[in-house]
């Protein structure tokens, strides 16, 4: 899908003529019938483009094991809103609390931007797990945020192992050409194991 401003400055969204069927979620607790909708993309078309959010059901309550899901972008770092009440309370806290033991000579614990730090990334991996849910299952990641790769120590071990390039951002048009060898390896060390079936419940947390 890609995304463009018109001559009169309005948003103009254009679907590209090879793209999967595009399912968009809305808010934090889509339903199950978008669910079932997914379902049938995946059995009847060969597979769909699931769009949500981070914090939402579709990034954190559901297992998409093997062939539902193959790959999920994340665009950007997952901070929650900073001007929420309650955000700014638990920050101006922890700030405090950190402060106070500090002073008496302990251990300072998480200050406030500690705090917020960590609760991105727990929603990124949160997300990010999605498409691995078992030891013989597989998937790319691709994460869309020049700040990822500054930060690779934040990320769990197996993750850090598992990054393309390390050292800098991967280019854009290397992306096709290492996602094509990485599938075709995979497809051979992992064979199909389930077909995902409309007779199979939604499992929704």
């Amino acid at each position: 899908m890609t995304r463009r401003k018109n001559q009169d400055g309005e948003m103009k969204y254009e679907i590209i003529s090879n793209c999967r069927k595009a399912i968009c979620g809305k808010g934090y607790c889509p339903g199950a019938e978008m669910y079932e909708e997914y379902k049938m993309a995946v059995e009847k078309e060969g597979g769909a483009l699931l769009m949500g959010v981070c914090r939402g059901r579709m990034s954190e309550g559901i297992d998409f094991y093997d062939e539902q899901a193959r790959c999920v972008i994340l665009f950007s770092i997952p901070y929650p809103p900073r001007n929420d009440r309650d955000i700014a309370l638990k920050i101006e806290y922890n700030n405090r609390r950190a402060e106070e033991l500090s002073l008496s000579g302990q251990n300072t614990g998480m200050s406030g931007s500690e705090w917020y730090d960590a609760q991105a990334y727990r929603a990124l991996f949160q997300a990010t797990g999605r498409c691995i849910r078992h030891s013989q299952d597989y998937g790319s990641i691709i994460l869309i945020d020049s700040r990822f790769s500054k930060q690779i120590n934040r990320f769990p071990r197996w993750m850090q192992q598992s990054f393309v390039s390390p050292e800098h951002d991967t280019p854009p048009n290397e992306l096709p050409e290492k996602l094509e060898r990485f599938y075709k390896e995979m497809e051979l060390e992992f064979p199909q194991r389930i077909v995902l079936k409309l007779s199979q419940p939604a499992t929704l947390c």
